[in-house]
């Protein structure tokens, strides 16, 4: 039996962010980190922080086409969430295609939902390569805007 869960359970309207503002790569991240922690998604930014970071210098999570899906997964992780990330101006990311990213899902995954988080990775991705999407994602004027597009992405189980 083929269960479709909707993004909602791990996508939050209040962890979708419009025009946020980043300097980098590194400091955004970080940023991020602080931004679960103070969410109580996360018990430790650092613990994520690095987490998410080590990932980065395995090999960058900019997949190209202005998208970067950074993703963390170790004992910090509290809850499973999706926060996405519209950035005000493009930021250098080391992207596969040598662009910079103007998007960002980044992934937060407690151990215990490893499996189920490379379905959603795998459906954002899918998602993003869908005629247009990432164009109104980018040119989204409001953070509500954004949950609307990203409602529509569905995980099957």
């Amino acid at each position: 039996m083929e269960v479709v869960i909707y993004m909602e359970s791990v996508f939050r309207p209040d962890f979708v962010l419009a025009q946020y503002l980043a300097v980098d790569k590194k400091s955004f991240l970080k940023e991020m980190a602080d931004f679960l922690y103070q969410k109580q998604v996360i018990n430790s930014s650092e613990a994520f922080f690095g987490a998410v970071w080590s990932r980065e210098q395995v090999m960058s999570t900019g997949v190209g086409r202005a998208i970067a899906l950074p993703h963390g997964c170790n004992d910090s992780v509290l809850d499973f969430v999706v926060t996405v990330c519209q950035l005000a101006e493009p930021v250098d990311y080391d992207s596969i295609d040598n662009k910079p990213v103007s998007l960002v899902f980044l992934l937060a995954v407690p151990p215990s939902r490893q499996t189920s988080y490379m379905k959603v990775l795998a459906a954002i991705s899918n998602f993003v390569r869908l005629p247009g999407k990432t164009d109104q994602l980018i040119a989204a004027k409001s953070q509500e805007d954004i949950f609307k597009l990203i409602s529509e992405i569905k995980v099957k189980f």
